[in-house]
């Protein structure tokens, strides 16, 4: 019951910052009303701003079983998790809390500041993107993607770097392969014929290992002038 007399009292603690004083205010509203979702959240908040993440979280999580609907409780559970450096839960609960309420300004920069963190470039670009359609006088943002968009080229030069660093690393290991089995060709010719048809099958055998190597060699090669355009 929001006329309760005990959640206005709470209310006006939590507003002075008097979080202490809320949270024994706000568990007297759910003593008699355990539904309560409003006190639950405040009472959820009051303990997050006192740094009790535990009982922060337990009451956040059951404000959001009683109302789903409720994004400030997702968005403290996404704050709570960040605080344990437990960045994708975090951006799971920052994502759920924009789901449910999309207006919220501080929402789409704590989902955006994580996405940075973890390096998902592009969905972070997105998201501060949209913070824009809700508040085009946001100008920090207009600053912030220019760089969004330099990390993004950063990070696709060192994939391609490490991927043709890998191609050429797998072309030397095949032409090792290949002058190897060459030289263990010249071997076999140079071997006497004495040994009848076990050699001759031994030749045939390394010929197709040879032609496989090579023809392995020649598609990377393929591949990496490629890549290098």
């Amino acid at each position: 019951n929001a006329n309760d007399p005990y959640f206005s009292q709470g209310l006006a603690c939590f507003s002075k910052g008097d979080y202490e004083q809320s949270t024994m205010l706000f568990t007297k509203v759910l003593e008699n009303s355990p539904q309560h979702y409003m006190a639950l959240l405040y009472r959820g908040v009051s303990s997050f701003n006192q740094g009790r993440y535990s009982q922060a979280m337990r009451d956040l999580k059951n404000t959001t079983l009683i109302n789903p609907s409720v994004g400030e409780a997702y968005f403290y559970q996404a704050c709570i998790q960040q605080k344990y450096q437990k960045k994708e839960s975090a951006i799971m609960y920052a994502r759920r809390a924009i789901d449910v309420q999309p207006n919220q300004e501080e929402y789409y920069i704590l989902c955006g500041t994580l996405l940075l963190e973890t390096q998902e470039f592009e969905e972070a670009k997105s998201i501060f993107k949209k913070l824009l359609e809700i508040n085009p006088d946001r100008v920090e943002i207009y600053e912030i993607i220019p760089k969004i968009d330099g990390f993004i080229q950063s990070k696709k030069d060192a994939e391609n770097a490490q991927y043709l660093q890998m191609v050429t690393s797998q072309a030397r290991a095949v032409q090792s392969i290949s002058q190897t089995m060459t030289s263990s060709m010249a071997n076999l010719n140079n071997t006497s014929t004495s040994k009848g048809f076990s050699s001759y099958r031994s030749r045939e055998s390394i010929q197709r290992d040879l032609e496989k190597a090579e023809k392995r060699l020649a598609d990377m090669e393929r591949n990496r002038g490629n890549d290098d355009s």
